[in-house]
Parts: C-alpha cells; structure tokens; sequence
C-alpha cells in the first residue's frame, strides 16, 4: 500500500475520517465554494465558505475544522424572514458532520 504523502502547507486535519484526510484551501482552485477532504476518497466532508448570506472568513473555517465550533458570529440572515441573527456554527457527529447554527439559549 503506497504512503500517504504528508498534507501539503495550509491543510488542516478532517474532522470527520481524522487522520486519513485533509482539508485544505488548495481545493479552492477546483470548487471555490467550499473545503472538501481531499485525501481520503470515501470521505464527503465539505465546509462551505457561506452560511447564512454570510460568508466565513479563514480564522471562523478553522476553527470550525479544529474544535467543531466557531465563537458567536453576528451578521446571519434567516433563510426565509431575511432577519439578521447571531449564533455560533458547530459541526461533528451530533450533527452527522453538517454545520449547524447553536443559539446561546440552546
């Protein structure tokens, strides 16, 4: 079985096969929209890039990937109101490795 080669710079570990695959902002030159894991082919991790009318920037993305939780974000939309909401966005197995809004009174 050939040797996994090591992540290239930027990459951080996916979360949801660990060690056997890698998100990275490379991916970016082939699907703009989001992270996927790269390495490990039966993997179907992605994070996109917007949520919520908007869009993450790279320190909320990686702090989705290595903690699985984000700090409070303001600037959400509701996806049918259009009213303008704060929350903190968590990913993991309790959320069958989707991201998710959490609301402080949650």
């Amino acid at each position: 079985m050939p040797a996994i080669p090591p992540p290239p710079p930027g990459a951080h570990p996916c979360p949801q096969c660990a060690s056997k695959g890698i998100v990275s902002h490379l991916r970016m030159s082939y699907d703009p929209e989001c992270l996927q894991c790269v390495r490990h082919p039966d993997c179907r991790f992605q994070i996109l890039f917007e949520y919520f009318g908007r869009e993450l920037l790279d320190e909320e993305t990686k702090q989705l990937c290595e903690l699985g939780k984000t700090d409070v974000i303001e600037g959400f939309l509701s996806r049918e109101e259009h009213r303008p909401f704060s929350a903190r966005l968590i990913l993991g197995e309790s959320t069958r490795w989707r991201v998710r809004p959490e609301f402080d009174n949650q």
